[in-house]
């Protein structure tokens, strides 16, 4: 006597075990095959110029180097002009106590 398939052959194979084995081995291949594709994937991205990456980099810390170079001009020429002032103010004060002096005695 033969068994009647009433179209539940997921209901057959895991009743007789063959269920989990097949679905298994479904989610190892199609894990298998993501992975080798994903991996392909990251060998094609970082397939980049290291040397052009390298230079890049050295352009913008020039760039960042120049831009503080010019900052530190501006404040030397800004300590320049204090100190000037600085020592005109000096020179007038010391004028100022010497002509008093002379004047006094």
């Amino acid at each position: 006597m033969k068994k009647q398939n009433n179209g539940n052959n997921a209901q057959d194979n895991m009743n007789n075990g063959s269920f989990i084995p097949s679905l298994l081995s479904k989610l190892l291949f199609d894990g298998f095959q993501n992975w080798i594709r994903d991996y392909q994937h990251n060998r094609n991205i970082k397939k980049h110029d290291v040397v052009e990456e390298k230079l890049i980099v050295v352009e913008n810390l020039q760039l960042k180097l120049d831009k503080r170079v010019k900052e530190n001009k501006y404040k030397i020429d800004t300590l320049r002009v204090l100190l000037i002032m600085s020592m005109i103010m000096n020179f007038v004060f010391f004028a100022v106590v010497l002509v008093f002096l002379i004047l006094m005695f």
